[in-house]
């Protein structure tokens, strides 16, 4: 493969990737029989362009984030997948690529997780590719023999770190895994989970129950979606990826180095610019995600969170570089572009020199080379 023109930095990571192919996902995954039939790539062209243009002024739209799925068809391997995110990059940049187990999401019918690992670990073995993956496996307390599964992927495939994704129906503090969580902090291994309100989550009904603890942990649901339970899912799994469910785990893991993907995510960074809070609000939700990462990465030591997809929006730059700046989270911001999700507004390369036009050398060495090599423990 030729190496392009030299990069100012010694070395980039993007620690927040993801290379799974439709032939991954569930066939209900998307809704509307979309992924079943894109996975022909004739089918996958007229779809991209339907949904893309329903709302043709209007950007970033669900028919837009479906379209994203519809253009994932094109390429047929997680390898493909790769390569294509690799060439927006400078040669020598490393990606953390997470894997998604979505057996137990309720969207139906799947291929076996394992392939998906599988997929993930020829790119490792791969010859030119190889040195540029850093994978991570995705860990779900109701998969049987998990600390088995992790094991074999570390120890006999190289495995990096582990991830995390609770809006597919489950806590982090979950007791079945923690004995991954006390293996991850044995080993040093690395753990980045999804902390956003938005993105995948669970299809399967929620009885009546979990919904009523659910429902004290998250915002009031718009009237109009109450009495459609697809749509209430995906307002009420929010609940299992508040912020605040991990300080549980890190008070019993205080070595396990934490990543909160998304750093909360548009919805409540915007939230966090727009609204007016007060302290002493009884219900939690009141508070920001934002401001209680924020709080929370005073407290913990190895609490990290990545930008991934959340300042996608250009007005979301400046407080960016605000809290690189400030001495208290500097070392805990990591650069991540959430691959391929973030190519529903923008290229990789737009995203990537958004920020770093933005930031400026020396504040995005520090996010996407410094701070990502400890978080990972690079030397």
């Amino acid at each position: 493969m030729p190496k392009p023109e030299n990069d100012s930095l010694e070395q980039i990571y993007n620690i927040h990737t993801h290379v799974f192919t439709l032939a991954h996902v569930p066939d209900g995954f998307l809704g509307f029989g979309i992924v079943p039939a894109a996975r022909n790539p004739i089918v996958a062209k007229f779809i991209d362009w339907l949904l893309t243009n329903i709302h043709p002024f209007k950007n970033n739209d669900t028919y837009d984030r479906l379209a994203v799925f519809a253009r994932a068809a094109a390429f047929p391997t997680s390898k493909d997948i790769f390569v294509h995110m690799k060439g927006y990059y400078p040669y020598g940049t490393k990606f953390c690529v997470l894997a998604m187990d979505f057996e137990h999401m309720g969207a139906g019918k799947t291929l076996a997780y394992e392939k998906q690992l599988q997929d993930m670990l020829a790119i490792k073995n791969d010859q030119e590719l190889g040195e540029f993956i850093i994978p991570f496996i995705a860990i779900d307390p109701r998969r049987k023999n998990l600390l088995d599964l992790v094991r074999k992927y570390v120890e006999e495939a190289g495995f990096c770190g582990l991830k995390l994704y609770p809006p597919l129906g489950y806590y982090p503090d979950d007791p079945a895994l923690h004995p991954v969580y006390a293996y991850a902090q044995e080993n040093g291994l690395p753990l980045i989970a999804h902390c956003s309100p938005g993105g995948v989550y669970q299809k399967s009904r929620i009885s009546g129950a979990v919904k009523k603890e659910l429902l004290k942990k998250i915002r009031p649901i718009p009237w109009q979606v109450r009495w459609k339970w697809w749509k209430v899912n995906k307002h009420l799994t929010a609940a299992y990826s508040h912020p605040e469910n991990y300080v549980p785990v890190l008070e019993k893991f205080p070595e396990l180095k934490i990543c909160l993907g998304h750093f909360g995510g548009i919805e409540e960074w915007d939230r966090y610019m727009n609204d007016s809070w007060k302290p002493d609000e009884e219900r939690p939700f009141d508070k920001a995600w934002l401001a209680v990462i924020l709080d929370m990465m005073q407290m913990y030591p190895n609490l990290y969170a990545d930008i991934a997809y959340t300042v996608e929006a250009e007005r979301l730059l400046p407080m960016i570089s605000v809290l690189v700046r400030n001495p208290l989270f500097r070392t805990h911001i990591l650069y991540g572009s959430d691959c391929y999700m973030v190519e529903m507004d923008k290229s990789e390369r737009a995203f990537s020199v958004n920020v770093r036009g933005y930031l400026g050398e020396a504040d995005f060495k520090q996010i996407a080379q410094d701070n990502p090599r400890e978080f990972l423990g690079i030397a």
